[in-house]
């Protein structure tokens, strides 16, 4: 291998580890949803994703101003027990 393409490939290392760096740092998780993508995989309205983010029920990042979901989030949200899922509800449509 030429000292050049050694240099390539040492570029290519340095990039794939910040790129690693940046999917930790926004969750964790390289799968995340948008609002929409979010609302179908939990079968409900864009409206009440976009509430429950904001009231804390399902924790997000934001990329700027888009709010990005992680996969292991929404797993989680779904795994939630029925009673505790219909308190949050009611949290998120009263406030």
């Amino acid at each position: 291998m030429t000292e050049h393409e050694t240099q390539i490939l040492k570029e290519i290392r340095d990039e794939i580890k910040m790129l690693h760096e940046a999917v930790q740092a926004i969750g964790g998780n390289p799968v995340n949803y948008n609002i929409r993508q979010a609302a179908e995989y939990l079968g409900c309205s864009t409206q009440w994703i976009r509430v429950a983010a904001r009231n804390g029920v399902i924790p997000c990042n934001r990329v700027g101003r888009d709010i990005r979901f992680s996969k292991a989030n929404l797993d989680a949200y779904k795994e939630t027990p029925a009673d505790i899922k219909i308190m949050t509800n009611l949290k998120t449509i009263n406030e």
